[in-house]
């Protein structure tokens, strides 16, 4: 009995790597997969606010770093990634991946 037990305990290690490694692919197929996007233009931290409603994207930024800042509209059937690039475009600010979010930054924080 305990030879079995051995052996179900790395089989099921494996299949929750397995699940896990789906769950990330499934996460990242989301931010690639089109999606319709329809944002007006107005202050930036609210329009990463609404596209975050429309596409699912977990985005992180400090209130101070959007401030002041203005979005331009974005419509149309695009990758959620595409949205907020266009979005972030002459901001000065720059997207980076943690984990499952990604954080806006200004340009010169984020370089290394």
């Amino acid at each position: 009995m305990r030879q079995s037990r051995s052996v179900l305990v790395p089989q099921a290690l494996a299949l929750s790597l397995l699940v896990v490694g789906a769950m990330r692919v499934g996460a990242q197929a989301q931010a690639d997969a089109p999606a319709q996007v329809a944002i007006a233009a107005q202050p930036l931290g609210q329009a990463l606010n609404t596209l975050a409603q429309q596409t699912g994207l977990q985005l992180l930024y400090a209130p101070a770093v959007v401030a002041g800042k203005q979005a331009p509209a974005v419509t149309g059937s695009m990758a959620p990634r595409q949205a907020l690039a266009q979005l972030l475009a002459g901001s000065g600010l720059v997207v980076v991946s943690q984990g499952r979010a990604l954080v806006i930054k200004p340009a010169e924080a984020a370089a290394p």
